[in-house]
């Protein structure tokens, strides 16, 4: 059975509401009164970006949500994990700065912003899932100790999903920063660069497995007792051992959606998912600065089925024609796959195809406009 998938356009006219009061009637739409209870805590996931980067969710188009969950007398706040690389979201001081210097504050969201993960990415929840790639997965604490969920999803493009939206927003979004390192690479064994090792021992202390000892000084891993946790990676003050990004997109995809699934699994029927098809650039949320959008403004779509949703985000972008201006290089034509033409190697679909598989919900949907 096809799912729906709820729209409103960006088109705006006399008789056609704003967007910012579309947020408001889609909450409505899909039901949110039915999962929110008085005094629930409700999760509000989105990016924040990075400081100079103009392509993000807008501010105003998140308050209508928070006020809607406060009209369900339950107490909404905004969250994020921390990022894996250095930026300004790597721990929750310079993350909460960022957060406010481009316009989450109280004052305009009416709602406090939480880290999921903690002042340092560390406080997580390993949640067992039992998938092929993942045994376990590792989120920040403070959503999955959340009562709901609501992902605020800005869609855009990804140099190693193709289409970042949903998945990205939740699978790569919450885990913690050693989770963000596991879904990257699980096959790589860390590597300590000699050069900018001070041998002061966090690693050690952050290793789970004692995996970690100094010779001369110096951090040596044991590839044998490691098991690719990404912690010491995450925990080195001085970035002596490297993120590992590996170059495998297909298992890049389907490790977030298994994160997704850890995310989501003690939220049954507590979650709903929005999509914001406006500023769709070429580049990451994680830059700080926006290319030009590659297609026009479309609206917003929103599900309680997360693979729906994808899906006809996916679809709904490609049937846009292409901006020539843009840095998109070819599939202009309506029905083009825009995602494929900027990024070649990456077939976005299987995405939502092994969502579907491990039970996340149906590619299948139909659209009811609003």
């Amino acid at each position: 059975m096809p799912s729906t998938v709820f729209f409103a356009s960006a088109q705006v006219s006399k008789t056609r509401k704003s967007l910012v009061e579309q947020v408001g009637n889609l909450f409505d739409a899909l039901g949110a009164e039915k999962i929110i209870n008085s005094g629930d805590l409700v999760a509000i996931k989105l990016s924040f970006s990075e400081v100079g980067n103009t392509a993000y969710l807008r501010p105003q188009l998140v308050r209508p949500v928070v006020r809607k969950i406060k009209q369900c007398a339950a107490k909404p706040f905004l969250t994020d994990a921390n990022i894996l690389y250095a930026g300004g979201r790597s721990n929750s001081v310079d993350h909460l700065t960022t957060a406010i210097q481009n316009g989450f504050s109280y004052a305009v969201v009416e709602a406090p912003v939480i880290i999921a993960d903690g002042l340092r990415g560390k406080s997580s929840v390993e949640i067992k899932i039992d998938q092929k790639n993942c045994s376990t997965a590792r989120i920040g604490a403070e959503v999955y100790y959340a009562d709901v969920l609501i992902s605020l999803a800005h869609v855009h493009c990804h140099g190693g999903t193709g289409l970042a939206a949903t998945f990205k927003n939740i699978g790569m979004g919450l885990g913690c920063r050693s989770g963000k390192q596991m879904m990257h690479s699980q096959e790589e064994t860390p590597q300590v660069d000699h050069d900018k090792c001070v041998g002061d021992g966090e690693c050690i202390r952050y290793c789970p497995v004692d995996a970690i000892h100094l010779e001369q000084g110096k951090a040596v891993i044991d590839s044998d007792a490691c098991i690719r946790c990404g912690e010491c990676t995450v925990t080195c003050p001085h970035q002596a051992i490297a993120i590992r990004w590996g170059d495998q997109p297909g298992l890049l995809q389907q490790r977030i959606v298994e994160y997704t699934l850890a995310v989501l699994k003690n939220k049954k029927n507590k979650c709903l998912f929005y999509a914001f098809l406006l500023d769709v650039t070429p580049g990451c949320l994680c830059m700080s600065r926006s290319e030009r959008p590659f297609i026009p403004d479309v609206g917003i779509l929103a599900s309680r089925d997360p693979v729906a949703l994808e899906q006809a985000t996916f679809e709904m972008v490609n049937a846009q024609r292409g901006i020539a201006e843009s840095d998109l290089p070819a599939a202009y034509e309506k029905g083009a796959d825009k995602f494929r033409a900027l990024h070649p190697d990456i077939d976005t679909e299987s995405t939502m195809g092994y969502a579907q598989e491990i039970g996340l919900g149906t590619r299948d949907y139909t659209i009811k406009e609003i």
